[in-house]
């Protein structure tokens, strides 16, 4: 059952948290993904800049049955997702621009600086509007945080042991199979950052 339908018939809303690289965003998106909800709530990764579009990303939300994203650089389409999808509850999870440099320095990466502050500007920005929350990463570590997040977020009675078994679990994203499929990924996100440009002007238009 598709996430729209159930805010439609029985008042559910789904879901978008905004964060930082290396915030354990792929943590959060295990660990919201609990694999007895019923009906199901599927829970993506950092998947909006893959659909290309905003349209394609939103399609995911009303057409296929997600309940919720964590996502990075999709937030700079944050304006029209808010627009199109007013309902959906926001949270903003932060680290600190600097941990998040440093954590990238020690993947491996060269990390443009500049590009993450413009990054972390956008969170500060999104953490203003009204009804979003805002919570560390390193909030997630406390079991109090773990049981608002998934009580707010899937409307669902908190799993102790859900939440103790993943707690004691580093989980991360592949960078392997990610960077084999860096050519295909930038193309993607190439197109979506696009789209946002060109929606965000015309509804800025309309704003003013």
């Amino acid at each position: 059952m598709a996430s729209l339908t159930l805010i439609e018939a029985g008042g559910y809303m789904a879901f978008i948290v905004y964060c930082m690289p290396r915030s354990r965003s792929a943590w959060l998106a295990h660990f919201l993904n609990y694999p007895f909800a019923v009906p199901k709530q599927p829970v993506a990764h950092d998947v909006a800049p893959l659909c290309k579009s905003i349209e394609g990303f939103l399609h995911a939300y009303k057409e296929e049955g997600m309940w919720g994203s964590i996502e990075i650089e999709g937030m700079i389409g944050w304006q029209v997702i808010k627009k199109e999808m007013p309902q959906l509850k926001t949270v903003v999870m932060r680290r600190p621009l600097q941990e998040v440099y440093n954590s990238l320095v020690m993947q491996g990466y060269k990390p443009n600086l500049t590009e993450l502050g413009k990054l972390d500007a956008i969170l500060d920005i999104i953490s203003e509007q009204p009804g979003v929350y805002s919570i560390k990463s390193t909030d997630l570590d406390a079991p109090v945080v773990g049981k608002w997040l998934f009580e707010y977020l899937l409307e669902l009675d908190f799993d102790f042991d859900w939440w103790y078994q993943l707690s004691q679990t580093n989980i991360q994203i592949n960078l392997n199979d990610v960077e084999d499929m860096r050519p295909e990924i930038n193309a993607r996100s190439e197109a979506f950052r696009n789209d946002v440009l060109e929606k965000t002007r015309g509804l800025n238009e309309c704003l003013n």
